[in-house]
């Protein structure tokens, strides 16, 4: 297309030169025949300079025609490879854009997107795929003790060992991966053997050299009752014990029997000493092993505990062993301990501390012990993990967590502490801040083992179907953004660079170059209820509880004397003007205006002419656009007047009649913006932009597609952007020189945020969907984003260009608490200091191909980066997490961890949970009742009516996506409580009753005294009728929870259909003051303790209430059901027989379903309203037909 439009061109220009040259020669001959001989002389010599100069121009036009070209190919290479990486085409996209830097190595938009590229999408995880079974809890990285070498085992697609080697990211080639009917593999700890099982039992050492062809050990026969399985560290010997106790020792080389021993115990956990002997619990005893004197050489028998595991220390004489407690008949006990030893002696050490546990004693992966032995990391069943010096208490560290952790593990230099959870979620943290060192690291499945290599540098997760090895030396997209606790009620940017938050005790900067506090908080004071900043972070309003607003002046000292204004009437809304001198504050529809320097009113209070909406002031002139609501012709709609600055009155503003939803002004002062509608029936969206120089001129309109949800003005004042609920963005000059705008599209969502970078050349946007939120920076002149997308689930409140538009700061809710707010920068362009060849880095990562199974890759791209950082060593993103506490990351939450991110976006990682098979079974819950609504609704509609039909449509679509989400979740369920939990609750309020027993039950056989679960197998079992053993459940929940109020009441239901009423009325009587017992059982409880006047009270109460939100208030069907139990269970029939005949007319075909919401006693409402009925139709024979069907 480029080629064929230049030659295009340059067929035209040379058209246009021969018709102008033929012209001129054409007035040349007439001249000639007109003038005679002398000057014909003359008029060659023009004829000739002509030549020259048509030969001069077809010069310049070939090579304008190149140029042009060229321009056209870097151009159409620009946003091909832009929009390849947006679709998830990397490399091809990539590819693009290496070629138009070849073209143009400057250009400033590719350059941004590259780099955003290699500092943001660049993967930080290889993943490992290989076979389900044996083999996916035994893959591991080899050196986790000793030894440069970084290699791991894992089974690939095939079901064959491979050997992956992480410093060349190459498969190391090996007779072993030939090896059929392989069972299981392991390799060791120094990555220079690995022994392969095959399915007849039969194992074999194969050696990994650096070079060449590895060579076999001669096979070993294995018991197919083997229990464990491990090798010593120096690759010599390998161990496994036999059901009877026996621990055998082959060596590696010839495969024969070195030695064995025997304990009492069936089962034994082995654990090699610094020097190389071998501790080993069987539960009975605990020994030492002397593998060169072949004997045991220390022994230990708790008689009050079973030894169940030991864990060593890799550079002292210190092991740290699992106790349980035993019962007087020799029966394990539900508690015990974890204590320090000596590994030489098996004593106790002298003044050493412990743990005390209960319930399950921790497994082997639960517990690890520092190479110093000087403490020990413990993953424990309340909700934490626990660092337990041995000595100090004072040292001591607790890590809390939402769940209970599974394993644990920590770094060689103890730095570190890395667990995970059963959803799939990896935390690391860092023992010196005590804070979490990573963004969590989120897995779409069960984590079944995790480690680290010996320096520390990688982390092994494997799922069992796929593993992940994860380079924490990769800083950027890693660490953790700073978490703000206290709530943020008011931010700005000040002119220095820093961000300036507001809050109730007090006002706090921060250093966006560190992302910290910079110094404490300013001018505390606990009794202030609010804090409000000006535009600059100058100047700050604190609202005390007397309507007290004092203005602070944040530069000057605390305890200075600052102006102080009484509101006759409390402050609603406030509002600062962007220079600070100027505040308005406004109640109902009374606003004041103060001068903030010496705390008085300005003029007289205002009554705005309509409910108020908001006021804004005009930065230089501080006149004040007032926006308030009004209505014409009973159309509810909003506008806006201007306001005189000293309040005096009114200015000339020209307002169209229309409806303004959103406003904003330009940070100069000249550009009003309002996103507008029409008023009436015909609906027509637009924006409107007043010049404020002459505020009565009438303003220019820009038609939009949809409703207009964003503005902004460019900060050069040439543009204005407008972004819409249609998902687009549309840019105009404000001149209105264009007849047609540049439009951006975002397909994630709906446009919540618009914003000019400071020289006009770019725009951030915030785009939402789902409670999901998509942040993207436009070389919005091209169309083309040059940031790598940042996609949260969360809604992101604000965006905001720093360092002269280099960064970009977001403030957004915390994912895990959105009660806290998160500051992150990300880097929008490269810093001055960096020394990078971005073509030679998009080339390595280009060559990092990866295929459509997540297979590796036989590349680095971090090689090249390596050099990058030994060119820039000061470069501020290059520097080591632990020296810097700013993540300019993508969040772990992105779903943008995993290579194959294409197949994960950011809808399916709604609710910020970090496991997707959890995220989704949860989510399909939630969409179920937003289903079960929707169908509601449609049975209130006309099926021919348009609204039914669009209705219909999203319930179908609804409904799709809940399958979708439910079939993921059960390939998820599978020894996933969590998952198996919201499955149920997903089933039963599907009315899927089965299922929903099913999953409970399968939750509750993971964790069977997890009392979410056990309450909700009660609500499950009461909807299939299970009253027995329903029973059971509450009073084990009863057991785990004595006393607890809704438990009781709901065990007391039970009791009373079952027979047990006595012991139920003692159920009801103990919890019938509990506070947050619902009206609902209130009454019934009333009720059945025979405290029939108050019963009729509580039901007459629920009747009124529904009475009053009803919109004809007056008594529906479910009111009517109420006041018939009321009055018949306390002998009052007569009303009764009223209030059924009331019922019949109102709802002839009343659901039992909706009779007492809340209560269980659906079947005792039935047997009452078939009393009553009975009743009614004795006294009034005429209902009797069809009677009994109503």
């Amino acid at each position: 297309y480029v080629t064929r439009s230049s030659a295009r061109a340059r067929h035209r220009e040379q058209a246009r030169l021969r018709r102008a040259r033929l012209v001129a020669t054409g007035a040349l001959v007439l001249s000639a025949l007109a003038v005679a001989g002398g000057a014909y002389a003359f008029i060659q010599k023009k004829a000739a300079d002509r030549e020259r100069v048509a030969a001069v121009e077809q010069k310049v036009i070939a090579e304008g025609a190149t140029a042009t070209a060229l321009e056209s190919q870097v151009r159409t290479a620009y946003l091909l490879g832009n929009e390849n990486l947006r679709v998830g085409k990397t490399r091809d996209g990539l590819a693009s854009l290496a070629h138009a830097l070849a073209i143009e190595p400057q250009h400033q938009g590719v350059i941004d997107r590259l780099y955003s590229y290699h500092l943001y999408g660049l993967p930080k995880a290889i993943p490992i795929l290989s076979a389900t079974g044996p083999a996916g809890e035994r893959q591991w990285i080899s050196g986790a003790v000793r030894g440069p070498v970084q290699r791991i085992l894992y089974q690939n697609g095939a079901g064959l060992p491979e050997v992956f080697d992480l410093g060349s990211k190459e498969v190391v080639p090996g007779k072993w991966s030939k090896e059929p009917d392989s069972f299981a593999s392991v390799i060791m700890e120094d990555g220079t053997l690995v022994l392969n099982i095959r399915k007849d039992m039969t194992a074999r050492f194969w050696d990994v050299p650096e070079e060449g062809q590895a060579e076999a050990s001669p096979p070993t026969q294995i018991p197919a009752n083997f229990v464990t399985l491990s090798c010593t560290r120096d690759s010599r010997h390998f161990l496994y014990c036999t059901p009877d106790g026996t621990a055998h020792v082959f060596n590696v080389k010839d495969s024969k029997p070195y030695t064995q021993w025997k304990q009492k115990g069936s089962r034994l956990s082995f654990r090699e000493t610094d020097d190389g002997a071998i501790l080993s619990t069987s539960g009975e005893d605990f020994v030492r092993y002397d593998l060169e004197e072949k004997k045991i050489t220390a022994t230990r028998v708790d008689p009050d505990h079973l030894i169940s595991t030991v864990q060593t220390a890799a550079k002292a004489g210190v092991a740290a062993i699992v106790r349980q407690q035993k019962s007087a008949d020799g029966q394990p006990m539900a508690s015990g301990d974890i204590i320090f030893v000596d590994s030489v002696t098996l004593e106790t050490i002298p003044n050493s501390r412990d743990l005390h546990w209960t319930g399950f004693p921790p497994l082997e992966s639960a517990f690890r012990v520092s190479s110093s032995g000087d403490m020990m990391v413990v993953a424990t069943n309340r909700h934490s993990v626990k660092v337990v010096h041995q000595t100090d208490p004072e040292k001591d560290i607790t890590f809390d967590l939402p769940v209970n952790p599974v394993f644990v593990r920590l770094s060689p230099d103890e730095r570190l502490v890395i667990c995970n959870t059963p959803d799939g979620t990896v935390r690391i943290f860092d023992t010196k801040t005590k804070k979490l060192a990573f963004e969590p690291i989120s897995h779409d499945g069960t984590i079944q083992d995790l480690n680290l290599s010996w320096d520390g540098r990688y982390l092994l997760t494997s799922t069992g179907d796929r593993s992940r090895v994860w380079d924490l030396s990769v800083g950027p997209a890693l660490s953790l953004p700073v978490v703000v606790t206290d709530e943020i009620r008011s931010s700005a940017l000040s002119p220095d660079g820093r961000f300036i938050t507001g809050h109730n005790g007090g006002i706090r900067r921060w250093d966006l170059t560190q992302l910290k506090a910079d110094g404490p908080l300013l001018h505390p004071d606990p009794k202030g209820l609010a804090c409000l900043l000006d535009a600059t972070g100058e100047h700050a309003a604190v609202l005390f509880e007397d309507n007290k607003v004092r203005f602070i002046r944040i530069s000057e000292p605390e305890g200075s004397d600052f102006p102080v204004w009484e509101s006759p009437e409390p402050v609603s809304y406030w509002g600062f003007s962007q220079d600070g001198t100027r505040f308005f504050s406004n109640h109902e529809d009374l606003t004041r205006h103060v001068d903030t320097k010496t705390g008085k009113q300005i003029g007289e209070a205002l009554k705005l002419p309509g409910p108020f909406q908001n006021i804004f002031f005009v930065p230089g002139t501080n006149d004040t656009v007032i926006y308030h609501a009004a209505e014409k012709n009973g159309f509810p709609y909003y506008t806006v007047k201007l306001r005189a600055a000293d309040n005096s009155g009114y200015l000339p503003l020209e307002v169209p009649e229309c409806n303004i939803g959103t406003l904003a002004i330009s940070q100069d002062g000249r550009w009003l913006l309002a996103g507008c509608n029409s008023i009436g029936l015909i609906t027509e969206f637009y924006a409107l932009v007043w010049d404020l120089r002459d505020p009565s001129a009438t303003p220019r309109k820009f038609p939009h597609p949809g409703v207009v949800s964003a503005i902004d003005a460019s900060p050069d004042g040439k543009y204005v952007a407008i972004g819409g609920l249609e998902q687009t963005v549309r840019i105009w000059p404000i001149d209105g020189s264009q007849s047609s705008p540049r439009v951006l599209d975002d397909p994630l969502g709906v446009i919540n945020l618009v914003k000019f970078s400071p020289d006009s050349d770019r725009l951030a946007t915030i785009s939402v969907r789902d409670q999901n939120s998509s942040i993207k920076v436009w070389d919005w002149k091209e169309g083309s984003i040059v940031n790598q997308p940042l996609e949260y689930p969360v809604i992101a409140e604000q965006v905001h260009f720093t360092d002269g538009g280099h960064k970009l700061l977001i403030v957004r809710p915390s994912p895990q608490d959105t009660a806290k707010r998160e500051l992150i920068v990300i880097e929008i362009r490269p810093p001055a200091d960096l020394k990078v060849d971005f073509r030679t880095l998009t080339q390595a990562a280009i060559a990092m191909e990866v295929d459509k199974d997540g297979v590796a890759v036989p590349t680095d791209p971090y090689a090249e980066w390596n050099k990058v950082r030994a060119a820039s060593p000061d470069s501020w993103f290059l520097k080591a997490p632990a020296k810097r506490n700013i993540s300019p990351a993508l969040s772990a939450d992105s779903g943008r961890w995993m290579l194959e991110d294409a197949a994960v976006t950011i809808d399916e990682l709604s609710f910020a949970m970090p496991a997707v098979g959890l995220s989704r079974a949860a989510i399909a819950y939630w969409y179920q009742l937003n289903l079960n609504r929707r169908e509601a609704e449609l049975k209130n509609l006309d099926p021919k009516s348009t609204a039914y039909e669009e209705k219909q449509r999203h319930t179908e679509d609804l409904r799709g996506q809940i399958h979708t989400l439910v079939e993921f979740g059960k390939r998820n369920a599978p020894g996933d409580a969590a998952v198996c939990y919201y499955l149920s609750m997903w089933a039963r309020a599907a009315g899927e009753k089965a299922e929903a027993a099913e999953y409970i039950r399968q939750a509750l056989a993971l964790e069977p005294d997890n009392l979410n679960y056990l309450n909700h197998s009660a609500l499950v079992l009461l909807d299939g009728g299970d009253l027995a053993e329903e029973r059971r459940t509450l009073e084990h929940i009863l057991k785990l929870k004595p006393g607890d109020p809704l438990n009781q009441i709901r065990l007391g239901y039970n009791l009373w259909r079952t027979g047990g009423r006595p012991k139920a009325k003692e159920l009801f009587a103990a919890s019938i003051d509990w506070p947050e017992i619902s009206i609902h059982d209130k009454a019934a409880i009333l009720s059945h303790l025979e405290r029939k006047e108050e019963s009729l009270a509580a039901y007459q109460k629920i009747a009124d209430d529904l009475k009053e939100a009803s919109p004809d208030k007056k008594y529906d069907t479910d009111a009517c059901v109420y006041l018939i139990l009321g009055n018949f269970q306390a002998g009052k029939k007569d009303q009764a027989i009223a209030y059924f005949r009331d019922l019949l007319k109102l709802a002839p075909a009343a659901n039992d379903a909706d009779v007492i919401e809340g209560s269980n006693l659906l079947a005792e409402t039935k047997e009452v309203l078939k009393k009553v009925l009975a009743l009614t139709l004795a006294r009034h024979p005429e209902l009797a037909p069809g009677a009994e069907g109503q």
